[in-house]
């Protein structure tokens, strides 16, 4: 199964954090700007980094909100 299949079946199922991580290592067709709203919204919902990013006063329900939605737009509704 290749990886775009992986991202909209966990999209599919609702785990919106597996889908963030294999988009947080996609390379081809994202802009600078969309690879950092992809990793930014995995690792504010990872348990290991979270810390990080509340001390220095992220608003991490945002940030994943907002790569969710970069997830909808460029791999859920273009079908790409």
């Amino acid at each position: 199964m290749k990886k775009i299949d992986l991202l909209r079946q966990y999209y599919k199922d609702g785990n919106h954090h597996k889908a963030l991580e294999i988009a947080s290592r996609f390379w081809t067709g994202l802009t600078k700007e969309e690879l950092n709203i992809f990793r930014k919204a995995y690792e504010c919902g990872s348990p290991m980094t979270q810390g990080f990013y509340k001390s220095i006063g992220t608003n991490m329900k945002k940030s994943v909100k907002e790569g969710v939605k970069l997830l909808k737009k460029k791999y859920i509704q273009l079908g790409l």
